[in-house]
């Protein structure tokens, strides 16, 4: 899928239009739903990016990341392990979506995510 993606948004980006149809709404909205949630309990800065652009950034910097790393010799020598970047990339994300520091400190724990790199998949 990611070089079928990657193929369509070189060429007329159609086939990346399609497979986003159903993605779209639904992870904006969840998206904002998070962020309203963290509004609500304090834990958000509100900035002057529209709330929907910060997902898709998110999306945009996890789907370019995973594009960099994807080769076994990554093309930018980044210097910190490929754990330790998507971990910045994380804070990067969070933080420019407007989190507060300490609200990511308290619930971004990377190593309970890393049990899902061990989980079965459907």
């Amino acid at each position: 899928m990611n070089r079928l993606a990657v193929r369509s948004l070189l060429d007329d980006g159609e086939f990346v239009r399609v497979a986003h149809r159903k993605f779209t709404d639904a992870f904006i909205d969840k998206f904002d739903k998070c962020l309203k949630a963290a509004a609500k309990t304090g834990e958000l800065q509100e900035n002057s990016v529209r709330r929907d652009l910060r997902g898709w950034f998110a999306h945009h910097l996890g789907f370019g990341l995973m594009l960099h790393l994807r080769p076994k010799v990554p093309a930018v020598n980044y210097k910190v392990s490929r754990e330790a970047l998507v971990q910045h990339a994380v804070w990067f994300v969070l933080l420019g979506a407007g989190l507060k520091e300490k609200a990511i400190r308290r619930y971004y724990n990377p190593k309970a995510l890393a049990l899902w790199d061990d989980a079965p998949r459907l």
